[in-house]
């Protein structure tokens, strides 16, 4: 064994190191930015299912009163 194994093994674990920092950081910063957007989509679909879901309940409030409306009318037209 040649003394240039005593600084190239160190060197090739070295940038071994920083290469597989490198990715890593670069994998967890996707992970995150994919967690986020994830999140922002179920919110946006949670906000999106509240708001169909009160405009419902506002159309059958809607529709109920009209309902009312035609029995009061509909009384009118019988008593008369």
């Amino acid at each position: 064994m040649s003394s240039a194994h005593i600084f190239y093994i160190p060197i090739a674990l070295f940038i071994g190191l920083l290469a597989g920092f490198y990715m890593g950081r670069h994998a967890a910063q996707e992970e995150a930015r994919e967690l986020r957007k994830r999140r922002e989509r179920r919110q946006a679909l949670r906000d999106k299912k509240s708001a169909r879901g009160a405009q419902q309940v506002d159309d059958v409030d809607d529709a109920a009163e009209e309902d009312a409306g035609d029995e009061d009318a509909g009384d009118v037209e019988g008593s008369a």
